[in-house]
């Protein structure tokens, strides 16, 4: 039984939430920074599987590598006897395929809105050379509050190389969302995740899978041959520009896709601020690596119902007696051509020249030189040109965009990439740097830390976060800017955001048994002051060591404080002792009451005997104290001698 079970002392496991493939998610609580937390743990029977070992830890490897609002954060992973864990933020408002499922589909601003959250979170997963390659509704959590989006579940995350490619079955992603170069088995790089992105798009905006069968394999296959029906054809008042979006994301070669998350976004952002404005298709040569270790096999190709060729009603004799007419009609021509008169004559020899030249300009390129495009990226045009030259190429007049990244006159990009081999004839495209685009600071005070961080990143401005106490602002939201809102800046410039870190308290530890000097350099370190020391005696602890204290362990204590402690007089023990009554009375025979008091070390006093005998009996006495303390006695209610020592 999971539940109530508290893994490696820290994180109690409290309900049960879901289950994939491999591992069960669990509700948590982390007892030492008192928040909730979700655990996936690995189910039981793959503990020696290693493959599924080491894909449970690349998922904390890969989502631990990266910090984005919109990216669920990984906290910590552990083994606890033979139970792996990773613990994450506890995202507590569902999926998006729930939501999806809840509204039927979504508006088209909604789903704009939730793709440019997504493809920011990718874009920093592809920073970091991290390809996803699971990307679907159902790894897309949202925040209960504002139904934030938050990218998960890393677990067939790789990263990227020269050579990446698909996992066997076993780490495939989601069929309805598989790129076609995944489906195949095929070398992968970041645009594989734009084409799940798109499929998922699509899926938002019209509420339903663009392909779907009852086979797996029958819909990996329309993932690599069919074209998705296009958005327009569904709702004729859709987005012209949505639509092409979706095209240039699911287009079935990669180098006919968005290149990066950059132009999606921007593209994206065209839309969203005017449903009528032009996206341009992308077009280009396909230059995919050979494909590798086929995931479709032949067998199950089998499986999957052949369409019906179209039937050849052609009859082939006719078809013969209709070429012998279409020859003779031709002989026709060629003899009549002595009768034209003289300017048909003419025109005729100059379509025949045209003709001729159109045959040697096309001769020209047939037999044109192969090159291999040399990298010209981060060049200014000027040193462009002259290494394409180099090689016998020319560049395509630039197209000018925004970068933070790239100088101001230098080249973004190129089409065709490093590598490809074209003809002389053909032409390289580049998109050149203008520099940073001037963006209006967003006016982020009031909001929470994460929607603040989501609000400037999605203008292109990076991101500083100071965090101070403030007892008037809540924990976490934002009370400060630097720019204020409004004012302009470039791309890439800093905001500064001041957040609430709340009261500033810290969490009161244990003292009990420790030494009261140990104690008071404790609350001082906390940076606690020291209240109210009181003194008991006590069962378990020796002198001058802590029982308690007020406020207890693991309360949120305000700096500064007191904190009051009871400490130990001394550990109480038992001693026995025989008194003579003789001692204390004249010994007569006679039936007296007797009281016997201890007094302690401290002056208080404790009744250790009473009752009536004989004054010439012997009573056993037994004493509770500690340190060295006496009694006395009393004879019908009047103290008698001077008593006696009683040393523990």
């Amino acid at each position: 039984m999971m539940i109530g079970r508290v893994l490696n002392d820290r994180y109690e496991v409290v309900q049960f939430v879901g289950q994939g493939g491999m591992a069960k998610v669990y509700l948590g609580f982390d007892k030492v920074l008192n928040r909730d937390v979700a655990i996936k743990i690995l189910q039981e029977e793959f503990n020696d599987n290693e493959q599924f070992l080491n894909k449970f830890k690349r998922e904390a490897q890969a989502a631990g590598k990266l910090s984005h609002p919109h990216i669920v954060n990984i906290y910590d992973t552990g083994n606890d006897h033979d139970i792996y864990y990773i613990v994450m933020e506890y995202v507590d408002g569902g999926t998006l395929k729930d939501y999806i499922n809840a509204k039927g589909k979504l508006s088209y601003r909604e789903s704009i809105n939730y793709a440019l959250a997504i493809a920011s979170a990718l874009g920093q997963a592809h920073k970091n050379n991290i390809i996803h390659r699971d990307v679907k509704p159902q790894n897309i959590l949202l925040t209960r509050a504002k139904r934030l989006p938050k990218v998960a579940d890393f677990g067939i995350a790789r990263a990227i190389t020269s050579s990446t490619m698909t996992m066997v079955d076993e780490t495939m992603g989601s069929v309805h969302y598989l790129s076609p170069e995944q489906a195949r088995g095929g070398y992968l790089d970041a645009r594989s995740d734009l084409y799940s992105l798109g499929i998922l798009l699509y899926e938002m905006v019209t509420g339903k899978l663009p392909f779907d069968s009852d086979s797996p394999v029958a819909v990996a296959l329309m993932q690599i041959q069919e074209d998705i029906v296009p958005l327009r054809e569904i709702d004729p008042d859709a987005p012209r520009g949505l639509e092409v979006i979706i095209q240039n994301l699911t287009a079935k070669s990669p180098n006919d896709r968005y290149q990066d998350t950059l132009e999606l976004i921007e593209d994206l952002k065209k839309v969203r601020a005017d449903f009528n404005a032009h996206i341009n298709r992308i077009g280009a040569e396909d230059t995919s690596p050979t494909e590798k270790i086929p995931i479709i096999r032949d067998e199950e190709i089998e499986q999957v119902p052949k369409r019906v060729p179209l039937e050849n009603n052609d009859n082939y004799d006719e078809l013969r007696e209709k070429d012998k007419k279409k020859k003779n009609k031709d002989k026709g021509k060629k003899k009549g051509f002595k009768n034209l008169p003289l300017k048909m004559k003419i025109l005729a020899v100059v379509l025949a020249v045209m003709l001729v030249a159109g045959g040697v300009f096309a001769g020209t390129r047939i037999f044109a030189k192969e090159v291999t495009v040399p990298n010209i990226t981060n060049m200014t045009v000027e040193q462009a040109t002259a290494e394409l030259a180099k090689v016998g190429l020319k560049a395509a007049s630039p197209k000018m965009k925004n970068s933070v990244d790239v100088d101001e006159g230098k080249i973004i990009s190129q089409s065709p990439k490093q590598g490809i081999k074209i003809k002389t004839y053909q032409k390289v495209e580049i998109v050149v740097s203008s520099g940073p685009a001037d963006v209006k600071v967003p006016d982020v005070i009031g909001l929470q830390q994460v929607e603040a961080e989501s609000k400037i990143t999605n203008t292109e401005l990076v991101v500083k976060v100071v965090s101070e106490y403030r007892d008037d602002v809540k924990k976490g939201e934002v009370f400060k800017q630097e720019p204020s809102a409004g004012e302009e800046v470039k791309q890439g410039n800093t905001v500064t955001i001041y957040v609430s870190k709340g009261e500033n308290k810290v969490t009161m530890e244990s003292l009990t048994g420790m030494s009261l000097s140990d104690a008071k350099a404790r609350i001082k370190k906390l940076g606690l002051s020291v209240g109210e020391i009181s003194y008991e005696t006590s069962s378990r602890y020796s002198k001058d060591v802590v029982i308690s204290s007020s406020p207890e362990q693991y309360e949120e204590v305000t700096v500064g404080s007191s904190v009051d402690l009871t400490v130990s007089k001394g550990k109480l023990q038992k001693k026995s002792m025989s008194i003579d009554i003789g001692d204390y009375s004249n010994s007569t025979g006679k039936r007296v009451k007797v009281e016997i008091v201890y007094v302690d070390p401290d002056g208080g006093t404790s009744t250790a005997y009473s009752g009536r005998v004989k004054d010439t009996d012997i009573v056993n006495v037994t004493f509770e104290g500690y340190g060295v303390g006496y009694y006395k006695v009393y004879i019908d209610g009047s103290e008698k001698g001077n008593g006696g020592i009683v040393t523990f």
